[in-house]
């Protein structure tokens, strides 16, 4: 389970909070002005995120429906966009 930390207690207990979410790992959610903006987690777990496969993603409800909206764009012919074409088309605008 992830705890929330007000972004103004972040500055001060930097070492602390990276020590924890390492250790723990367990992602820390930093709030600003009562809502949720960013998330912290270890190397490890960004990692983990970053390489899971459609396999694990596919084991979900979302990801099962990820995965049938992939293909049905694949089937259009339409090209697929990595994460930086859509950043980059994103900053475009």
């Amino acid at each position: 389970m992830s705890r929330a930390i007000d972004a103004t207690e972040v500055g001060n207990h930097i070492s602390e909070l990276i020590q924890q979410v390492v250790e723990q790992q367990q992602p820390l959610i930093i709030e600003s002005e009562g809502k949720p903006q960013v998330v912290m987690l270890s190397i490890a777990e960004y990692e983990r995120l970053l390489s899971a496969n459609t396999v694990e993603v596919g084991q979900t409800p979302l990801g099962r429906k990820l995965s049938r909206i992939r293909q049905q764009i694949v089937a259009t012919g339409e090209p697929l966009l990595g994460w930086e074409e859509v950043n980059r088309e994103v900053a475009e605008r």
